[in-house]
């Protein structure tokens, strides 16, 4: 059952979306409709993902989001984010604003390649259904340190979802699925059928 009531989805929403298709299909050249028309759980994260896109109106290949292709640093969008970054920062940025929204492509790229692989990491017993004794002592112990994590990565998850929308645009999943073609779909049963 899908929760319409769910709060909005973010910039960060569609960053966690990526993340979760890239785990499970890590080659993002061959990503494409077609391509996961054999599996129904991924091709709904594929559409689900692909609507968010559009919603952030962001058009590029899978491939070209990774690399921040789709920044546009002839836009004014991105100063407020760059002053907020010198301020926190004015040792490290010295000149204006301006100056850097070249950089905002290779910067998104390094913060999302660290995701994936820090992604990579965090999900490391993610398939894990049963264990006991050591073993399950050993998960607990990744697993305590992955809470670790996860609540300290918010402020990268956070600086990548403003480099997707400056703006901090937020969409509910009706809205997602009238205007973007949004799948409302039950991800968990859809995997629990097929995987």
């Amino acid at each position: 059952m899908v929760n319409h009531s769910a709060a909005p989805l973010t910039a960060t929403s569609l960053l966690d979306k990526f993340l979760e298709l890239r785990q499970l299909s890590p080659d993002v050249e061959t990503w494409s409709e077609s391509y996961f028309q054999d599996s129904p759980p991924r091709l709904a994260r594929w559409r689900q993902w692909v609507a968010l896109l559009r919603a952030f109106e962001i058009d590029c290949r899978p491939t070209e989001f990774v690399e921040g292709q789709f920044l546009r640093t002839t836009s004014e969008r991105y100063v407020p984010l760059l002053q907020r970054l010198k301020l926190e920062r004015p040792d490290i940025l010295e000149s204006s604003a301006g100056d850097y929204v070249q950089q905002l492509p290779f910067c998104f790229n390094i913060l999302l390649e660290y995701r994936i692989r820090l992604e990579e990491v965090l999900s490391n017993a993610s398939g894990v259904l049963e264990a006991s004794g050591l073993y399950l002592l050993m998960f607990l112990r990744a697993e305590q340190l992955n809470r670790t994590i996860r609540e300290n990565v918010e402020p990268i998850d956070a600086l990548l979802g403003e480099f997707i929308s400056p703006e901090r645009a937020q969409f509910t999943l009706e809205q997602l699925a009238r205007d973007f073609n949004y799948p409302l779909v039950d991800l968990l049963e859809l995997d629990f059928l097929w995987f």
